[in-house]
């Protein structure tokens, strides 16, 4: 199963990528299928959208099984379920650790 994560707000700023759940390191890849297993996921995203505020993040997930989409979730930084939004960090720092590792190869 492949993941793709954005997050934007703050600033202006904006980061995305992929992350293959196979090609993950083993501790995040077993957060990663527990945390979407899990309930919390869907209790963040069924947060009711509150007024963003200047400095508010949001993420987006998509999930893709096969390149096709097959659910994709909506989660602010004002979610009650800190769990989920500390993984979705870890799995934005896992991205960009991977675009280092790929641009120093290069």
């Amino acid at each position: 199963m492949k993941l793709f994560l954005r997050k934007t707000g703050g600033q202006g700023l904006m980061l995305q990528g992929k992350l293959d759940v196979n090609e993950m390191p083993e501790p995040l890849a077993s957060k990663t299928q527990e945390m979407l297993r899990s309930k919390k996921l869907a209790k963040a995203k069924r947060m009711k959208d509150q007024q963003m505020m200047p400095d508010c993040q949001e993420y987006e997930l998509t999930l893709l099984n096969n390149n096709h989409v097959s659910k994709h979730f909506k989660i602010s930084d004002s979610s009650n379920e800190p769990d989920v939004l500390d993984w979705l960090d870890e799995l934005m720092s896992q991205i960009m650790v991977n675009k280092l590792d790929r641009a120093n190869q290069s």
